[in-house]
Order: structure tokens, then C-alpha cells, then sequence
């Protein structure tokens, strides 16, 4: 994928994710002043957060969707490369969209990180044209942010007190366990083992620093994550 092709592609995913987001608050807004609700469920439909985890759930299912169609074709995948680029190109795209509508970024200082670090693993990443056959087994990761997301618009209205979410809270904890303290690394193993010329091809600071600090970070996130399930 050229440079051109990257900038185009996550420019244009980014001023889309900007539109949509824009059009949802609007729209929330007039819900908002129409519907019969407490003054807290008005609230926050016509919060700034809202739209933002409406664009995360897209992304999260687009990445999720793309991921299954691919891992459901099994080792064929890793000679079917057609779409891989341009999908992770779109989750640059949307972390391109949500860093441009965080207004304050010294107040919201996780997610301005978080941004750049995606930003600038995935800009290598689709630079150097590494590792292409296994972004989807990547990509699956991003299953759990859908569960997340469900949690964040429950407990947004104040339905957390029921077995719905905690079903949930537990399917996101398996997931991120699954996809991202056991998969991740398995896909780096993967992709080391069975694509030596691909993984060559990674920046030697990513491939022995980046990569590797990005699973320890998982491993931080998981334990919190298992507090707060087992806390239910």
C-alpha cells in the first residue's frame, strides 16, 4: 500500500467517522428534547460522549467483521491478502476521527495516547507493508470493544444492576482474555514461524519493543478487567 493510498484511505475513514458524528448528535439532540425520559437519560443522549462510542462500535464491528470473514477461511487467508490493508486503514481512520472530535486533549490525556499510539503503530505497520496476511488475526481483538461499548451505554442509562450485564461484563472479560492476552501473541508466533519473510519486514523497534510492551499492557488491562468481573 502506498503512502498516497494510506493517507486517502484514512483521511477519508476519518472525516466519515467526523460526518456521522456529527449527524448523531444532532439527532440525539432533537430525541432528546422529544421523547418523555428523566432529565438524566436527556442528558446523556445529548452528551458529546454518546456519538463517540457509537463510532467505536462501528469500528469495532467493522474490524470484527472483517476478521471472522477471514479467519473463517482458515490458512487460506494468509495468501488471501486482498482487503487486509484497506480495513486496518479504516481503523486508522476512526482513531484519526475520534483523537480530531476530542476537544480537550489535556483533559483527556488516555485517549489522546491511546490515539497516537494506534496511529503510529498502524502508519508503520501499513508503511512498511508488514506482516499484511495476519492484520485480520489482529483484527479479532477488537470483538471485545463491541461488549464494552454495550456496558458503556448501560451504564449510561443506569442499568447495571441486572444479570444482562453481567452477562456482558463476562463476555467482554473472556473476549479480551481470549483475543488479546492468548490470541495476540500467538499471532506474532504465527507469523515469526509460518511468514519469516513477512515478519522480517517489521521495524526492529516495533518487533522487539512496541509489539511485545503492547501485550504487557493487555496483561495490565486483563487484571483489572477480572477485579471487576469477579467484583459482580
Amino acid at each position: 500500500m502506498e503512502v498516497k493510498e494510506i493517507a486517502t484511505w484514512t483521511t477519508a475513514s476519518a472525516v466519515g467517522y467526523q460526518l456521522f458524528a456529527k449527524l448523531c448528535r444532532s439527532v440525539l439532540r432533537r430525541i432528546a428534547t422529544r421523547i418523555d425520559a428523566s432529565a438524566e437519560t436527556k442528558a446523556v443522549l445529548s452528551g458529546k460522549a454518546f456519538p463517540t462510542y457509537i463510532l467505536s462500535m462501528l469500528n469495532a464491528i467493522q474490524s470484527t467483521g472483517w476478521a471472522l470473514y477471514k479467519l473463517s477461511k482458515g490458512k487460506e487467508r494468509w495468501n488471501d491478502l486482498s482487503g487486509n490493508r484497506e480495513s486496518v486503514a479504516l481503523i486508522n481512520g476512526y482513531l484519526l476521527g475520534d483523537l480530531l472530535l476530542t476537544k480537550r486533549w489535556s483533559k483527556d490525556t488516555a485517549t489522546v495516547l491511546h490515539h497516537f499510539t494506534g496511529i503510529s503503530l498502524i502508519t508503520g505497520l501499513l508503511v512498511s507493508d508488514a506482516a499484511v496476511s495476519l492484520y485480520p488475526d489482529a483484527e479479532i481483538m477488537e470483538s471485545s470493544t463491541i461488549f464494552l461499548n454495550i456496558m458503556w451505554f448501560l451504564r449510561a442509562f443506569g442499568k447495571t444492576d441486572n444479570s444482562f450485564y453481567r452477562i456482558t461484563l463476562y463476555a467482554f472479560a473472556l473476549l479480551f482474555f481470549v483475543t488479546r492476552v492468548v490470541f495476540y501473541p500467538y499471532t506474532i508466533y504465527q507469523c515469526r514461524q509460518n511468514k519469516p519473510e513477512e515478519w522480517e519486514k517489521v521495524n526492529p523497534v516495533m518487533r522487539y519493543g512496541a509489539l511485545p510492551s503492547l501485550w504487557l499492557l493487555q496483561l495490565f488491562w486483563f487484571r483489572k478487567i477480572a477485579k471487576m468481573a469477579l467484583s459482580q
